[in-house]
């Protein structure tokens, strides 16, 4: 089993591998090329897994199949954004939103 996870470091080595700001390729996500996506794809398994190269990602997206391995990057990036609005239903105050994770997606 393998874990995405989009955290501060995973978001710097990110920028730094495509040469964009996060917001560009966040934004820019469902119209990036495949080799971005394989990017971004790996820089959520470097907390969990810094083993693994940007080849090793390709070939596990391969695996799931290109569909269901952008929708488990997706969920993870939106994991890691959670709202800003206090009020949203499922957020917490500051005290314990630092004990929480942050944004994570499963593959298995």
């Amino acid at each position: 089993m393998y874990t995405l996870v989009y955290s501060i470091n995973a978001l710097c080595a990110l920028e730094a591998k495509v040469g964009q700001s996060i917001s560009r390729i966040f934004f820019d996500l469902g119209n990036i090329g495949i080799s971005t996506m394989r990017t971004v794809f790996w820089a959520g398994l470097q907390q969990h897994h810094p083993e693994i190269s940007e080849n090793e990602a390709g070939r596990l997206m391969e695996h799931l199949g290109i569909h269901p391995a952008t929708m488990l990057v997706m969920q993870a990036i939106v994991g890691a954004f959670p709202s800003a609005d206090p009020t949203a239903a499922g957020d917490r105050p500051l005290e314990q939103a630092s004990a929480m994770h942050p944004g994570t997606g499963m593959v298995s």
